[in-house]
């Protein structure tokens, strides 16, 4: 093995160990925030035959995040909700997105030429293993940077990962493409690009921009150190720009693309923003990652960010963010032919961060976690100007050769290993919802959503006067939040107070008409009132909004069963199965129902599925212990006779399953 190879590999395990040390604390994390939509209440996840469903547009699935999904589908396969699985993924998947980052910017340091103490001869070992350290540098700053635990302990940005993953190979794959004199390699090469591209689609729309920067690194890096054949770049960039054609019409495809922008323009809903508003507040954003980028105390991070609109370029602090981001795009311009890494960090930074930084209103104006693939920029210009720098330094002196050593030391001590605690720190941010939530509200008071899910929090944990006192926070905030009035009704009603809890649904489904839950907790009311037609209207009303609500399913059932209607019934728990099969009540009250239906054999394997879910199940295995006795009684009978069915009390079910434990909370849109 060359000494560049034992070197990449000392890198990679020093990567793999900085980021095992900052993570190791994640393992336990709770799911929160949009994990509900992306595993706890997705049903196409839970079974792998389903798979196909990922890639296409539907209430539950989308095809720009289809891969992530799948790796969420296997997860669901082996581990169930067992946390600890979803997170060893995603701290193995940043693992890899580091050592691609050393990998990479290594590779483009060997392409720039960077000045090395070398002889005439050639390269020393020295001066191989000196060059490689700046990128190890950028790398250990990747994997241990506070804000990154907002992309990989958070368990839905996966997306972000993987989209990054298929970025940086691409960006590998295409430099090979270029500089490799082969022909079949070169094909390889490319192809392999874009794959790359279209698995980074498949992954998260901040995929799209790959060609743009392909192109920036053939500007800035290839083209002008390379003997290239003009034809051969013009080829890939030409191939580059078809792709992303290609992805704008994938990712557009069945959209309606004139009123999507009419409505960027001219929002409907007045707490919606315009696309020029957008553009000016994601001036100030910009400035205030960087920021975080640079001083990531835990005061200043915030997973659920509530960000102020812009009005206006030429008020403060608009008009002054505007003039750092214009000095940013100069320096990236003027140091283009000087400093090549620093100017493609920079133009990295600004290019990766289009898709959600520019004119596209999105539901969060600033989140964390859009962090991950642009920081890799932020921290090339980082390393590579302390490098020049400490070079310049000490070349003043004849100390040049102490250069990687003091870069080490500076960024060792002064960012990496503070960087690491930090981040470690914030983990414990995410170990539960209460902690996620009550860190969100201390660091923000005036949020609406933090206040709503950490009632949710609250109420969960069966701590119902901290969850009414917080909804009424909540309230104070936003009188007209339908999250709000919904979920302080689910308190009333685990409270016994039946009346108020109507009200609350009642308020809730007049705000929001498709509020599919509210709907369905109006029902659970009237259930407990002892109102059945009413409570089958509400259920139906919650199923017209959403075909997916299994809890929906599982009432209309139970109704069913109640009024003898058993095929109605029948039909209602098989869909509430086939989207949520790892309930055990679904299984049992189906074995029931199969009973009473006298499909004695389906019952059995019903209450046997329930166990297997829930071996404390105590009324499953009474009724499967006592069918087994029956079946055992009728060895013998005439072939096609069936034992007589009973109607058997619904002993070990709740009247419905309303009162969702997993409340509405607003979407986050990323």
């Amino acid at each position: 093995m060359s000494t560049s190879a034992r070197f990449s590999l000392f890198a990679c395990l020093v990567i793999l160990g900085f980021t095992i040390l900052t993570y190791a604390n994640s393992l336990h994390g709770a799911f929160v925030f949009d994990d509900q939509n992306s595993v706890l209440g997705n049903p196409v996840i839970k079974d792998l035959s389903r798979i196909g469903e990922l890639f296409q547009w539907s209430v539950t699935t989308n095809p720009s995040r289809a891969l992530p999904a799948i790796t969420f589908a296997l997860n669901y396969h082996f581990h169930g909700y067992r946390v600890e699985g979803y997170h060893v993924v995603n701290v193995a998947l940043h693992m890899l997105n580091g050592c691609l980052v050393f990998l990479l910017l290594r590779k483009l340091f060997q392409l720039t030429a960077l000045p090395t103490p070398t002889e005439a001869t050639g390269l020393s070992r020295w001066s191989i293993e000196a060059s490689a350290i700046p990128p190890l540098l950028a790398a250990l700053l990747f994997v241990v940077h506070p804000v990154q635990t907002a992309g990989v302990t958070y368990i839905t940005q996966r997306h972000g990962e993987m989209a990054t993953l298929f970025y940086l190979l691409g960006i590998l794959a295409f430099i090979k493409a270029v500089t490799t004199r082969r022909t079949s390699t070169r094909v390889s090469a490319a192809a392999l690009t874009g794959l790359c591209y279209l698995a980074g689609l498949c992954s998260k729309e901040i995929a799209i921009t790959l060609p743009i920067v392909l192109g920036m690194l053939t500007w800035l890096i290839l083209a002008p150190r390379m003997r290239v054949d003009a034809r051969v770049i013009k080829t890939l960039v030409g191939t580059g720009m078809l792709l992303l054609m290609l992805a704008g019409s994938i990712l557009l495809w069945r959209i309606d693309i004139i009123a999507l922008v009419q409505s960027w323009m001219h929002p409907a809903d007045p707490r919606q923003w315009g696309m020029g508003q957008n553009l000016l507040t994601q001036l100030n954003v910009i400035v205030q990652y960087l920021s975080l980028l640079a001083l990531p105390i835990p005061s200043r991070l915030n997973a659920d960010r509530q960000f102020p609109l812009a009005e206006s370029l030429f008020e403060f602090p608009t008009g002054f963010s505007f003039l750092i981001i214009l000095a940013c795009v100069w320096l990236g311009w003027r140091l283009r032919k000087d400093a090549p890494l620093i100017s493609f960090g920079i133009f990295w930074f600004f290019i990766t961060l289009l898709p959600s930084s520019s004119i596209i209103p999105l539901r969060d104006l600033m989140v964390e976690y859009r962090l991950y693939l642009p920081s890799i920029g932020v921290w090339l210009v980082v390393v590579t100007a302390l490098d020049r720098g400490c070079r310049s330094f000490l070349a003043r002196r004849q100390l040049e050769r102490w250069a990687p050593a003091a870069l080490s030391l500076i960024v060792g001590l002064g960012m990496i290993l503070p960087y690491a605690v930090t981040a470690s720190t914030r983990n414990a941010v995410w170990q539960s919802p209460v902690t996620f939530w009550t860190d969100a509200v201390e660091k923000d008071p005036t949020n609406v959503r933090a206040y709503i899910n950490l009632g949710k929090s609250y109420y969960e944990l069966g701590a119902l006067d901290e969850a009414i006192a917080v909804y009424r926070m909540a309230l104070a905030l936003a009188p007209a939040s339908p999250a709000a009035h919904n979920n302080l009704g689910t308190v009333y009603y685990a409270q016994g107070q039946l009346q108020q809890a109507l009200r609350a649904f009642t308020t809730a489904v007049t705000l929001k008409p498709d509020y599919t839950d509210a709907h369905n907790n109006v029902g659970a009311v009237y259930v407990r009132m002892g109102q059945p037609d009413r409570a089958q209207k509400a259920f139906e009303q919650a199923l017209n909004h959403n075909p997916f609500s299994f809890e929906a399913h599982y009432n209309l059932g139970l109704i069913a069963y109640q009024q003898d209607r058993l095929d109605d019934a029948a039909t209602h728990l098989q869909r509430a199965i086939q989207l949520e099969p790892r309930e055990p009540r679904f299984h049992y009250l189906l074995g029931i129902i199969d009973e009473a239906r006298g499909k004695v054999p389906q019952a059995v394997e019903a209450y046997r599925r329930s166990l297997e879910l829930n071996p404390l199940f105590e009324a499953a295995r009474t009724h499967l212990d006592r069918l087994g006795a029956a079946l055992s009684d009728t060895e013998g009978v005439h072939p096609g006779s069936t034992p007589t069915s009973f109607r058997t009390p619904l002993d070990g079910i709740p009247s419905v399953l309303g009162m969702k434990r997993r409340l509405f909370r607003f979407s986050h849109i990323s």
